[in-house]
């Protein structure tokens, strides 16, 4: 099946199940072409549709490595490879994604996989730590390169205190709304 075909096979909404059963039905590989566009269907929340994406995802990543990755060819020429992982990547680092599409693959996907399959995004979750974020994406990327121990720990603590520093402060603004508010 080409990419065009398997496009069209893309859930209508967020709550189109069928289509998306139908879709996982194919398998890894068949439905390599269409990662991104899987992926990008996490950004809706509560949705039926990006929770079985994303369990069809942390599945693929608790597996072995090489099961991650396979040859794109047409014909006999051998064009790229499709790695889940470089999808995965691809998403987490865009400064387009929206947030809730990283937040669903560092909360409903990443815990699930191996160590072997989360070092090649040690990068990818490095970055998402130093950033502010109110959904919590930052803390669940440094508490998957601690669980891995994949960074420094001390950079680990750093980042920590700075963000503990942030919170309070953050907090001090919360408190001060809050009594203009009574007022």
């Amino acid at each position: 099946m080409d990419r065009k075909q398997l496009l069209r096979m893309i859930p209508r909404d967020r709550d189109d199940v069928t289509a998306a059963n139908e879709l996982l039905e194919l398998g890894f590989p068949e439905i390599a072409p269409i990662l991104r566009e899987m992926l990008y269907c996490l950004r809706v929340s509560k949705s039926p549709v990006a929770d079985i994406f994303c369990n069809f995802f942390a599945i693929l990543g608790s597996s072995d490595k090489s099961k991650l990755t396979i040859p794109v060819q047409q014909g006999r020429r051998r064009l790229a490879d499709c790695s889940v992982v470089d999808a995965i990547a691809s998403a987490l680092s865009c400064h387009n994604t929206q947030e809730s599409i990283r937040n669903r693959i560092v909360t409903d996907i990443l815990p699930y996989w191996t160590k072997e399959n989360i070092v090649p995004l040690t990068s990818n979750l490095s970055m998402i730590a130093t950033w502010p974020d109110c959904l919590n994406s930052d803390l669940l990327s440094l508490k998957l390169l601690l669980r891995h121990n994949l960074v420094d720990m001390n950079w680990i603590r750093q980042w920590l205190q700075f963000k503990i520093d942030h919170l309070k402060k953050r907090g001090e603004l919360i408190a001060e709304i809050q009594s203009e508010l009574e007022i």
